[in-house]
């Protein structure tokens, strides 16, 4: 990254619990990997990042699991990656197998996999407006859940 103000550092990778804040695994990055695997980066850091490897992995091993995604990763539906108008509090989703695809439009576009809810189940959430005043809008259970404290 020629921006980036330090060109070399340390990447360490930290799983700890949401609630206490306890460290419960640690990993200092290095580029070298023993792994004969096919898992990319992203993947054999498993509890980091979330793809469709990765969610596809975890259901078989009977881990139901939400995480946000980025819509430019490859094996994502068409419908994460158009660049719909959606008045706030909308979505949509696309279900493949167990694997839900949701795009919620907050202020911006908010897209997350799920296997751990379903994609038609509806809540709702305060959010800020431009002016600050706070208005209910609907929201997926799947990103309700995932942005939620």
């Amino acid at each position: 990254m020629p921006l980036k103000p330090v060109k070399r550092g340390y990447k360490v990778w930290c799983l700890a619990d949401s609630v206490t804040g306890f460290v419960l695994k640690l990993a200092i990055y290095s580029e070298k990997t023993d792994s004969s695997d096919d898992l990319g980066f992203g993947e054999r850091v498993v509890f980091f990042f979330t793809s469709y490897k990765l969610i596809v992995i975890l259901l078989e091993n009977i881990i139901y699991s939400i995480g946000t995604v980025r819509v430019d990763r490859k094996g994502f539906s068409d419908m994460l990656k158009t660049n719909d108008k959606l008045q706030r509090g909308k979505f949509m989703f696309s279900v493949k197998g167990h694997i839900a695809a949701v795009k919620w439009q907050d202020s911006k576009p908010v897209t997350a996999l799920s296997t751990a809810t379903s994609p038609k189940d509806i809540t709702s959430v305060m959010r800020k407006n431009n002016d600050g005043t706070k208005t209910t809008v609907s929201c997926p259970t799947t990103i309700h859940i995932y942005i939620m404290p």
